[in-house]
């Protein structure tokens, strides 16, 4: 009778520890850990598409549409140098316009040279091709992937006598996933102006 007796209180005290450790489980909660959250990045309020006309001026021979919210900057009228700054996403596009003067393929060379200088760092570089022959505006834009200093340049030319190229610059650290929706904002503005552009 002694065994018996003793292998019910090994078998109650078993149980009894089992019930324990299954209330101390519930009480415990593992999910309800405060794990550290993941790697996040502030939402970024985009300014409105809308845009108005600008007309050649300040030593660039082209007009086109331009955001409401960026400002023209001269930064050269002699040389054509103009800055269009977007104050709330800390963006601009500098532009710089060129008179042809048959020495197109020096600027195209020149354009191709500054664009793959960002090679070392792009994970890919896509080339977009543009052209309007109605209003003889032919173009060409580089987007760059990865963490590179600019999202895209571009030039639009008529292969005569206009030349216009573009960078897009964000005044932050590059970081392809954070900048992601200011990036894609300013190719679509690079677009338009591309689409837009008018010689006078």
């Amino acid at each position: 009778m002694m065994p018996n007796k003793r292998l019910l209180w090994v078998v109650g005290a078993g149980a009894l520890g089992m019930a324990a450790l299954v209330i101390w489980w519930g009480s415990v909660r593992p999910e309800s850990y405060a794990l550290p959250k993941p790697k996040g990045y502030f939402e970024i309020a985009l300014p409105d598409t809308a845009s108005d006309w600008i007309s050649a001026r300040d030593g660039v021979g082209a007009g086109f549409r331009l955001n409401r919210g960026a400002q023209w900057k001269v930064v050269d009228a002699q040389k054509g140098w103009v800055t269009l700054r977007y104050p709330s996403l800390g963006a601009e596009i500098q532009l710089s316009y060129v008179p042809v003067k048959d020495q197109l393929n020096q600027l195209l060379d020149d354009s191709y040279q500054l664009a793959f200088k960002h090679d070392v760092v792009a994970q890919g570089i896509q080339e977009k091709q543009y052209a309007d022959p109605g209003r003889r505006v032919y173009g060409l834009m580089y987007q760059f992937k990865g963490n590179t200093a600019t999202p895209c340049q571009f030039f639009v030319t008529d292969s005569t006598r206009h030349f216009l190229r573009g960078s897009v610059y964000v005044m932050a650290k590059p970081n392809a996933d954070s900048l992601a929706p200011v990036n894609a904002f300013l190719r679509e503005e690079v677009i338009r102006l591309m689409e837009t552009t008018r010689w006078q």
